[in-house]
């Protein structure tokens, strides 16, 4: 038997949950049946697919360059277009911007992948976000005649060109939860096939013997100090700024409690929301006593040193890992 191609594509900037978890899928699938390859963006440091001999495409991402804001940009910024999103003109005003993002973003995109579907000729081509995250990769496989599907892993809600022109294009969703599942297909307003599939766990990754004290050496924590953590993505909607203020708050009744920031600054947002934590812990007197590492591999390992893990997300979490 044949084994059948399929296609991954994700182009997120940083190695975030989705990436991670595709990782999982495609290194796990049964080589006699299905043959994998991946498409990335360039700017995504993930290096994993090589490691487990998944070949794959780099593409250059174009809204993820860090350019410097032009006129429209700024006027979005101020006060007109904060009116213009709040007023009776909000409707256009949000159609425009979607236009200009597909001009911008979306057909860049869709002749480079659009070639490493020809070139990997896949069965399906797998997306590995929502249809409002996977624009490029809808067109360009409508564009090869390859059926396509969406692995959704957030609550990032279709626009109107979405709905119109990429989710009729489809052949099937999958969803990581059912309140993903829900929150999609509402916004969506049409039938899809789909089903809801969890995010894999290779708990082998986790049995494995994990030095405790480790991190505390490496950061120069006390074995006896409370050591309180937060891990993912650096990005204002994770809310480490809200770990911060409570880390604050804690540590006026327990002075020598440490906490430690695991991640790397998304790409979307620049280094300016990383750079205000390390202002904001200074302020609060926790320079000496706030660890950040970037990112990191041996996240098991990391959990075993912790005596708190904190989520604090700002947003509803999807858990895309």
């Amino acid at each position: 038997m044949t084994a059948r191609r399929v296609l991954f594509i994700d182009l997120a900037p940083a190695a975030g949950g989705s990436v991670v978890s595709l990782y999982h899928l495609a290194s796990h699938l049964d080589t006699a049946q299905y043959e994998p390859a991946i498409v990335l963006s360039r700017q995504n440091p993930f290096d994993r697919f090589a490691t487990a001999g998944i070949p794959s495409v780099r593409v250059q991402t174009p809204q993820w360059q860090q350019q410097q804001p032009g006129a429209v940009s700024t006027m979005r910024a101020g006060r007109l277009g904060e009116a213009m999103r709040r007023g009776r003109l909000a409707g256009p005003w949000h159609f425009a911007g979607d236009l200009r993002r597909y001009r911008n973003d979306v057909l860049p995109l869709v002749g480079p992948i659009a070639a490493a579907i020809e070139r990997f000729r896949p069965a399906i081509v797998h997306l590995n976000d929502n249809v409002s995250l996977s624009r490029p990769g809808v067109r360009a496989a409508w564009r090869t005649g390859r059926p396509a599907i969406c692995h959704c892993r957030s609550f990032d809600p279709p626009v109107t060109l979405d709905r119109w022109l990429l989710a009729p294009r489809l052949a099937g969703l999958i969803f990581i939860s059912q309140a993903v599942a829900q929150q999609q297909t509402a916004a969506l307003r049409t039938h899809i096939d789909s089903r809801v599939i969890a995010n894999a766990v290779d708990l082998a990754e986790f049995d494995v013997p994990s030095d405790a004290s480790a991190l505390r050496a490496e950061l120069g924590v006390p074995l006896d100090a409370p050591l309180i953590g937060s891990l993912g993505r650096i990005t204002a909607w994770k809310g480490q700024h809200i770990f911060i203020d409570a880390l604050a708050r804690v540590s006026q009744q327990h002075p020598g409690v440490h906490g430690v920031v695991v991640g790397a600054p998304d790409q979307s947002d620049g280094t300016a929301y990383a750079e205000s934590l390390r202002r904001q812990a200074q302020k609060n007197g926790l320079a000496e006593r706030l660890h950040f590492t970037g990112p990191r591999r041996d996240v098991p390992q990391i959990l075993a040193s912790l005596d708190i893990l904190v989520h604090s997300a700002v947003r509803p979490e999807p858990f895309g890992r």
